[in-house]
């Protein structure tokens, strides 16, 4: 909504606050109450029945104008798809679904413990256990290298802490194991595999 109409509608809304605010006057009148003639004698005569009216009618017209402002913006966002007010789509940025399930593109075998990641082939003590759980966190081996995994297409994606990406693996299903693709904006060290434990293949 633009701004011209938002202000048409800010000059709509205040005519009609002070037009209610008037009216309840009336009534009260008609009732046999004097708001300003009662403000006045609250104040000891502080404020005189003039002052007093017009004080009570601006306060009266202000909070029936919020009313309606509000009103009106939770109108405006019932219909307008955006969502309600006081809700956590007012001023939080949508984050990264994560996978709540096995996706039909991941091996069976993926939920199951007993992988190991060989996060530095170079080395005869680069690896460690690593385990995928089913909320798209890894599980086992967690650090801020590998925080969260997902599959995209068929392929394991291992994301970083910082939602970096930190390597992308290609599922062999002879050699049981996940190859590193060596994608060119992976941030971890070339040539990763992630392999089965033998105990954990032959019980498997």
């Amino acid at each position: 909504m633009g701004l011209p109409v938002r202000t048409l509608i800010g000059i709509v809304l205040a005519f009609v606050s002070t037009l209610i605010a008037r009216t309840a006057f009336e009534i009260s009148y008609r009732l046999g109450f004097y708001p300003e003639k009662w403000l006045a004698d609250l104040t000891m005569g502080a404020l005189g029945s003039t002052l007093a009216f017009w004080l009570i009618l601006s306060v009266a017209a202000f909070a029936i104008w919020i009313g309606l402002e509000f009103a009106a913006r939770r109108w405006l966002r019932a219909n307008s798809g955006m969502p309600p007010l006081g809700t956590a789509g007012d001023d939080k940025i949508p984050g990264p679904t994560i996978t709540q399930y096995l996706p039909a593109t991941a091996p069976a075998i993926l939920l199951q413990d007993g992988w190991i990641l060989n996060f530095n082939p170079t080395v005869l003590t680069g690896r460690k256990l690593i385990s995928f759980n089913s909320n798209g966190q890894i599980g086992e081996g967690r650090n801020q290298n590998e925080w969260t995994w997902s599959m995209v297409g068929d392929e394991l994606e291992i994301r970083r802490r910082n939602g970096d990406l930190q390597n992308r693996f290609r599922f062999d299903p002879h050699g049981t194991k996940f190859i590193s693709t060596n994608h060119p904006d992976a941030q971890g060290i070339r040539d990763q595999f992630i392999f089965r434990d033998r105990a954990a293949q032959n019980s498997s």
